[in-house]
C-alpha cells in the first residue's frame, strides 16, 4: 500500500477532509516537521507528501523532499488567495486549490501515486550495476552522503566496508568475462548472507564490494568484515568441474574521521580504499583506516 505523508506544520487546510477521504485506500502517516519527515522520506521507496506552504516556499519544499526521496510526488493543499504568490515556473508539484470535492482528492493523489511508481522504476533502473545487481557507486555515495547527514545530526557512528577482489585483472585475461561476473556475484552473494536489512552493499569498482553500516562503529564493522572475508576465502568458487581459491581483502573506514577530517561520501571511501590497499600490502584480512601506521 503507497504511503501517504501529511506534513501538519504548518497545518493543512482541510486536513480532516482529507484523511478521511484517503484512509481506506492508502496507508497515512502525519509527520509535525519538515526535518523529520525529511529523515522518514529516506528510507521509503515510493511516497506522496502532501503539505502546505504559499509563494516560493512551495517550491522550496517540494525540491527538498525530491532531494531525500527522488521518487516522492508533492501535493500543496492552499488556498485561492494562495496560489497568487506561486511562480508558474515553479509548478514542480501538484495542487489542491480551495474548497474541494473527496472525488478531486482522490483523482490527484492517484495521480501522485502512479507518478511516483513511475519514477521509482526509472530510478531503480539507474542506480543497479548490471553484473551483480547490487547498486552502483552513484547510488552508494548518494546514500552514503545522507546517511553521513544523519549520523552528523544524531551524533550517531557509521562505516563503510569495502572488499577487494585478489588478482581480478588475471581472472579477467585467464577466464574472460563470464568467468568474473561468476566471481563477483559468488562474492555478493556471501557478502549478503552476512549483512542486517538497514546495510547497504553496491559494486563502486571493478573488484570492489562496498558495505555502507549505518550506526556501526568500526569495531563493530570489523567483526563483520573478519566474517564476511573469512567466508570467501574458505569457500572454493565451483568453475566447471575444478574449485578456484579466492582471496579477498576488506578495508574500512567510519565516521567521524580521524582528526575531524572533513567527512563526505568520496572522503570516507578514499580512506577505506587506502586501509584495503594497505591491507592488501601488509597482507592483513581486515585493516582499519585509523589502524594504519604513518610512514617514518
Amino acid at each position: 500500500m503507497m504511503s501517504i505523508f501529511l506534513l501538519t506544520e504548518p497545518a493543512i487546510p482541510h486536513l480532516e477532509q482529507i484523511k478521511d477521504t484517503l484512509s481506506g485506500y492508502y496507508q497515512l502517516h502525519e509527520v509535525g516537521s519538515k526535518d523529520a519527515l525529511l529523515e522518514q522520506l529516506s528510507g521509503f521507496q515510493q511516497a506522496v507528501v502532501i503539505f502546505h506552504s504559499t509563494g516560493e516556499k512551495v517550491s522550496l519544499l517540494s525540491n527538498q523532499f525530491k532531494q531525500a526521496l527522488g521518487s516522492v510526488s508533492c501535493i500543496a493543499v492552499v488556498t485561492e488567495d494562495e496560489t497568487l504568490g506561486i511562480p508558474g515556473y515553479q509548478f514542480d508539484c501538484d495542487f489542491l486549490v480551495g474548497k474541494f470535492p473527496p472525488f478531486e482528492i482522490l483523482s490527484r493523489v492517484s495521480s501522485a501515486v502512479r507518478q511516483s511508481e513511475l519514477l521509482s522504476t526509472i530510478q531503480d533502473a539507474s542506480q543497479v550495476d548490471e553484473v551483480t545487481q547490487l547498486f552502483n557507486r552513484r547510488y552508494f555515495q548518494n546514500r552514503l552522503n545522507g546517511e553521513i547527514s544523519l549520523a552528523k545530526r544524531h551524533l550517531s557512528p557509521l562505516s563503510c566496508i569495502i572488499i577487494g577482489v585478489n588478482y581480478y585483472q588475471v581472472y579477467l585475461d585467464s577466464y574472460g568475462y563470464d568467468f568474473v561476473i561468476k566471481l563477483l556475484r559468488h562474492i555478493a552473494l556471501q557478502m549478503q548472507n552476512h549483512i542486517r536489512q538497514e546495510d547497504i552493499i553496491a559494486r563502486i569498482g571493478d573488484d570492489e564490494i562496498a558495505l555502507l553500516l549505518p550506526r556501526s562503529s568500526e569495531k563493530g564493522a570489523k567483526i563483520l568484515a573478519d566474517r564476511i572475508v573469512e567466508s570467501i576465502n574458505t569457500t572454493p568458487f565451483q568453475v566447471a568441474d575444478e574449485p578456484e581459491d579466492v582471496v579477498v581483502h576488506a578495508g574500512i573506514a567510519g565516521y567521524p574521521l580521524p582528526d575531524d577530517s572533513p567527512a563526505d561520501a568520496d572522503a570516507v571511501i578514499r580512506f577505506a580504499r587506502h586501509a584495503l590497499h594497505n591491507a592488501r600490502c601488509d597482507d592483513e584480512a581486515v585493516l582499519l583506516f585509523s589502524e594504519i601506521k604513518p610512514a617514518l
